[in-house]
């Protein structure tokens, strides 16, 4: 038995050596002194950047959010480029410290062979800078800041709207409904209408249907006064409180060879088709280092001739990031995109 046990402890301590870490930053935490800590080596700080592609600035990252630290070996394999670059230029870019400061770090974004070595390629052509289509993707992620987007819940929701004001089926802006809702609200709190779009058994997908403001409460009973329509806000959509969805505009995109994969779980309007203009659910997020400004590829694989081929179908820049789940607003598509289409990133919005 003891031998028995012996041998468990070693297969889990082994499986924790060999597994990435999923580390929280403290207060005072820099990328330099994370792989200082976890690698006993601050010039790895490079491969924990390329591998939280969320952390647009080196310089500037944040207590209580979470960075994927990679297994040891994994990170003694990469290649920081350092070794190609003379390291006395590399210690230009830090003040006398050796920290990075804003101005550093944007020489060092400047830096092609660096920026190449963490798996990034400056996108140097027009296509997606400064040009029209660069326009599009700002204009597209500035309308989506305001609502409009599908969005998931892993947990019940338990406050719903059970009637509209004077009998309407139907609420337009500034009309009272009546909310029930086992979770406490205060007056002058700003929630969400979400419609029940697709419910599957680990998770639910939404619609952002609009917004209100709770006018009065009554033990678990609410009138909430609609600020914004969006959709038909009726009986039976679900209220959750206020979703934020702030974040810097993208200044830059570059290409990337990280593989971040993922899959189109669900459709606005849970269509089982869809094209440019309306959005789609991936079932990759914040934890996985995505965030709003990032631009997917869509693509299947079709068989023809014996051989299964990659087709490229579409492409969709993220507007939404949840921690396991994104919502995608489909910029183009050659064919009809479908639920179940794969999605893998192509380039990284530097905010």
């Amino acid at each position: 038995m003891n031998r028995l046990f012996y041998f468990l402890a070693i297969f889990l301590i082994s499986g924790l050596v060999f597994a990435d870490i999923n580390y929280e930053i403290k207060k005072g935490d820099t990328l330099w002194g994370i792989s200082k800590r976890f690698y006993k080596n601050p010039f790895k700080w490079p491969v924990i950047w390329k591998y939280n592609t969320y952390i647009s600035n080196p310089d500037l990252i944040y207590p209580k959010k979470f960075v994927i630290i990679p297994l040891k070996s994994r990170a003694d394999k990469e290649s920081t480029g350092y070794a190609e670059i003379d390291l006395s230029k590399f210690e230009r870019l830090t003040d006398a410290a050796g920290q990075f400061t804003p101005e550093n770090s944007i020489a060092l974004k400047e830096d092609p062979d660096t920026l190449k070595s963490l798996g990034f390629i400056r996108q140097t052509s027009p296509e997606v800078k400064d040009n029209e289509k660069f326009e599009h993707i700002k204009r597209v992620l500035g309308f989506y800041k305001d609502g409009q987007y599908e969005l998931v819940f892993e947990s019940p929701i338990t406050s719903e709207v059970v009637s509209i004001q004077d009998g309407k089926f139907n609420a337009a802006d500034g009309d009272i409904v009546y909310v029930v809702s086992e979770k406490s609200l205060l007056v002058g709190d700003k929630v969400v209408f979400l419609e029940p779009l697709k419910s599957e058994d680990k998770f639910v997908v939404y619609s952002y249907a609009g917004e209100g403001v709770v006018y009065k409460k009554s033990g678990n009973s609410y009138q909430v006064r609609t600020t914004k329509v969006y959709d038909a806000i009726r009986s039976g959509l679900k209220v959750v409180d206020y979703i934020k969805n702030d974040f810097p505009m993208p200044v830059e995109f570059v290409k990337t060879d990280l593989d971040k994969k993922g899959v189109i779980i669900g459709m606005q309007q849970n269509s089982s088709m869809s094209g440019q203009g309306y959005t789609a659910v991936l079932n990759i997020g914040k934890n996985s280092g995505i965030k709003p400004g990032d631009i997917f590829s869509i693509y299947r694989y079709a068989e023809e001739g014996g051989f299964k081929n990659k087709v490229v179908v579409g492409e969709g820049v993220v507007v939404y990031a949840q921690d396991r789940y994104a919502t995608l607003a489909i910029l183009s598509n050659k064919q009809e995109i479908m639920e179940g289409d794969l999605v893998s990133l192509d380039m990284v919005a530097l905010q």
